[in-house]
């Protein structure tokens, strides 16, 4: 009545004076009880990696000698167990219980170094544990699900060799490493629904909530508190078989208080709402165009600001369009095509009256036409283009003098403007599908990029005429890209 999955795989390397090691396992074991499953999975990893160190980095003052390929030595071990139950309890109501436990050690070793060098070898744990129980309710297409989930977390640091240190060098060096150390705990209640209105009208909502606690040491000012909300509702409408319409509403909101009075004054909320409307039309199956767009706004707002500065508030609205068209024109040939568009302002937020004090816009296009053809082996060709604009505070342009003499130094001129990056090239492609689902591919795309500038502001009227000139010829640059993939499926 088990079901048992194992698998391992080793590798060893000796590389004089370096030595390399991999080893993995897994097994996994499941049991059914009449309508109850219990489950339990068990992974391990071992990892050495030795890489050379310059002898120069160790100590600069002793001569070369026949220890000189010192050696580092990093070792990771990691492993761990997740247990499962899914059983029914009354109707059509199902628990759903998960518990994980997880332990990673690393340890860093320096190996044949000179005599009288300094080196630190350090040692790192972290431990992880968790678990979550859910009830789930299912009728139909309907369902119906919320969960508890906690997790705890544990990292430390440690330096190995600090009895073979000097007192000064192993003190500030193990105050380093103890700055990074914490413990980390979390709560989380999350619930999701899927629900048929009508026989052509869905809903669908997911949702959570959660507290998270970072605790540092006192030398470590990043001591915080976090709370975090997520939501996100939709509606899916099938307007006949051949048109489907889709609304999809996020929410997110986030704050984060540093226990630290130095660091107090980041304590900020991040308030983020998207809009995403789709539709597609599947005139036959030949054909098949979606369309997408979205409104997203984020604001992030300081708890209280201190006295004699800014506020620092601050606000990204975006509006974002997508397509894409597939043609399939029969006898293994096809027409692919997308495109997008995207318009990013951001700003200095005045929270209280809710306006905004316009800082930059980030305008960016994009978009790939390309054709397909074969069956077995396809191959590729298309275009692919990519333009952004973006306001710049420190925009440099260099120009020749009108009055220069030949073989002077360009001049130069800096102030605010626009960059415009335009990226242009095509495309090819050739698949080649093997035997037993192995597959060769390769790839190749050229891009030739133009970075326009455009000054704001006066210009010295007499290199006025050169400056724009110069800005609008911008620079170029052509990036030949070829990529090579192999996938064999034994």
């Amino acid at each position: 009545g088990y079901r048992l999955y194992v698998r391992g795989d080793g590798q060893w390397e000796a590389i004089n004076p370096r030595r390399d090691r991999e080893v993995h396992l897994a097994a996994a074991a499941e049991r059914a009880f009449a309508p109850t499953t219990l489950g339990a999975e068990l992974f391990y990893a071992g990892v050495r990696r030795d890489a050379y160190q310059a002898i120069s980095f160790l100590n600069r003052d002793t001569p070369t000698d026949r220890r000189s390929e010192t050696v580092e030595a990093t070792t990771s071990d990691t492993a761990a167990v997740t247990l499962r139950l899914d059983s029914p309890l009354i109707g059509r109501l199902r628990l759903e219980a998960r518990a994980n436990a997880g332990l990673n050690g690393r340890g860093i070793r320096t190996l044949r170094a000179p005599l009288e060098s300094l080196f630190f070898d350090t040692d790192f744990s972290r431990r992880v544990a968790g678990a979550e129980v859910g009830l789930i309710y299912e009728r139909g297409r309907a369902l119906a699900r919320l969960a508890v989930e906690a997790e705890a977390e544990d990292e430390q640091r440690a330096l190995a060799n600090r009895a073979a240190l000097p007192a000064a060098q192993a003190a500030q060096k193990a105050g380093l490493l103890q700055q990074a150390d914490y413990d980390r705990g979390a709560f989380r209640l999350s619930g999701a629904l899927r629900a048929p209105l009508t026989r052509r009208l869905s809903a669908q909502w997911d949702g959570s909530a959660g507290i998270l606690r970072h605790d540092t040491p006192e030398v470590n000012l990043d001591d915080r508190d976090e709370v975090y909300h997520y939501l996100q509702g939709g509606l899916s409408y099938a307007a006949s078989r051949y048109v489907q319409v889709g609304l999809l509403l996020y929410a997110t909101y986030y704050h984060t208080v540093y226990l630290s009075a130095t660091r107090s004054a980041e304590n900020a909320r991040q308030r983020s709402l998207r809009l995403r409307p789709s539709i597609q039309w599947t005139p036959g199956p030949p054909t098949r165009l979606r369309l997408n767009s979205e409104v997203r706004s984020t604001y992030t707002v300081e708890d209280f600001v201190l006295p004699g500065r800014r506020p620092r508030d601050q606000s990204a609205r975006e509006l974002k369009y997508e397509g894409e068209l597939t043609r399939d024109f029969g006898r293994g040939l096809r027409l692919l095509a997308e495109g997008s568009y995207s318009s990013l302002m951001l700003g200095r937020l005045l929270w209280r009256s809710f306006a905004e004090i316009p800082s930059d816009t980030l305008n960016t296009y994009s978009g790939w036409v390309h054709l397909q053809a074969g069956r077995a082996v396809t191959a590729d060709i298309g275009l692919r283009f990519f333009i952004r604009r973006d306001f710049d505070r420190s925009v440099t342009v260099r120009y020749a003098r009108p009055d220069a003499a030949p073989g002077a130094p360009p001049g130069a001129i800096t102030r605010q403007g626009r960059v415009r990056i335009e990226q242009v090239g095509p495309t090819c492609g050739l698949a080649w599908p093997m035997r037993r689902g192995s597959s060769l591919r390769l790839d190749g795309w050229l891009d030739v990029q133009h970075v326009r500038r455009r000054l704001f502001g006066p210009l010295p009227p007499a290199s006025a005429e050169a400056i724009r000139r110069a800005g609008r010829q911008g620079s170029r640059l052509v990036i030949p890209n070829l990529s090579l993939s192999a996938r064999w499926q034994l």
